[in-house]
């Protein structure tokens, strides 16, 4: 594990500081003071951005690069990207639906103090944790454990992006999206790191397509 956050550590630094900076806001700001402050600042632009951005961190997103992997790369790819995605959303969701099963969204906690984008269904239960930022960052530590290291930063960055879109569209609060972030990472590090002896196997290195 530390050989892995040495090689990777542009990467999981930034993901760290996107943490830590968080974490530090949150000292100092309660989360409905973090997101009225970040709904007071749309701009018609941003709004069409994010509406977009948001959905890289949907299911059907890892799913498509899931089966890319089992077609062009190996099934171990395939099966290691398919694990992480499958058991950090369903632990995220099961938290969602059981330990943390009252938090309220931002339209269920600050309803009309709140802008909302035309086009864009705004849930208000479930809040906690992240199911976005739960796989948008699965996602990012997925794909930078299996391209060039110096390509860290940028992964972090998209992930961290897709995270904040849940903010600025009013789906979730700072601290949904921090613990998708943390849960996301940690769970496909702890996943690359399960299934590393079947990356020996020939059969696992195999694909659909030439």
């Amino acid at each position: 594990m530390k050989q892995l956050l040495k090689q990777y550590a542009a990467y999981y630094g930034t993901v760290g500081i996107v943490l830590l900076t968080g974490s530090i806001i949150l000292l100092f700001c309660s989360k409905e003071a973090v997101q009225l402050w970040v709904d007071a600042n749309h701009l018609a632009y941003l709004d069409v951005f994010f509406s977009y951005l948001t959905h890289l961190g949907d299911g059907l997103t890892f799913v498509t690069v899931i089966l890319f992997m089992a077609l062009w790369r190996s099934y171990y790819l395939a099966f290691e990207g398919l694990l992480s995605f499958a058991t950090s959303g369903l632990f995220t969701q099961l938290l969602k639906r059981t330990v943390f099963a009252d938090v309220l969204r931002p339209k269920g906690l600050l309803g009309a103090q709140l802008h909302y984008i035309a086009g864009v269904e705004v849930h208000t239960t479930h809040s906690f944790p992240s199911g976005h930022a739960t796989t948008a960052f699965a996602l990012a530590t997925f794909l930078v454990l299996h391209s060039t290291p110096k390509n860290g930063i940028l992964w972090a960055l998209a992930a961290a992006l897709v995270g904040f879109s849940r903010i600025y569209l009013n789906q979730h609060f700072l601290p949904d999206v921090l613990a998708g972030a943390l849960i996301g990472t940690a769970w496909a590090t702890a996943m690359h790191q399960l299934l590393l002896p079947l990356q020996q196997k020939d059969a696992w290195q195999r694909h659909l397509l030439p």
